[in-house]
């Protein structure tokens, strides 16, 4: 328990370090290393490891996929309305606040 403890605010901390590339290793890391540690068997431990990176993995690019999509959305409903030569303001706000984003979208010309 006294190494959960430890490790776990290290664990709500990784998001910080960075790179969302990073975050699916060092949680499972974490969990894998907890997990060894309770069952005092590091083959448990691998894998829970292994699982947790996998779902984290898909968690994280889950996420920014969705990101990702609501600022394509944004774009294509400001420039849905508009006329050829138009321009309109565009912006997202996602409901984590970091990276919302804003713009101006032109249209040259519609292609029929």
């Amino acid at each position: 328990m006294i190494l959960a403890r430890r490790i776990l605010p290290l664990l709500a901390l990784a998001p910080l370090l960075g790179a969302c590339q990073v975050v699916p290793q060092i949680v499972g890391a974490g969990a894998a290393v907890t997990t060894g540690a309770l069952t005092s068997n590091p083959a448990v431990g691998i894998a829970v490891g292994l699982g947790v990176t996998a779902a984290t993995d898909v968690a994280v690019k889950y996420y920014g996929r969705s990101r990702q999509d609501a600022t394509q959305d944004a774009i294509a409903s400001a420039a849905g309305v508009l006329e050829p030569g138009g321009e309109a303001p565009w912006r997202t706000d996602h409901s984590i606040p970091i990276g919302n984003e804003h713009g101006e979208v032109h249209l040259i010309r519609a292609i029929a």
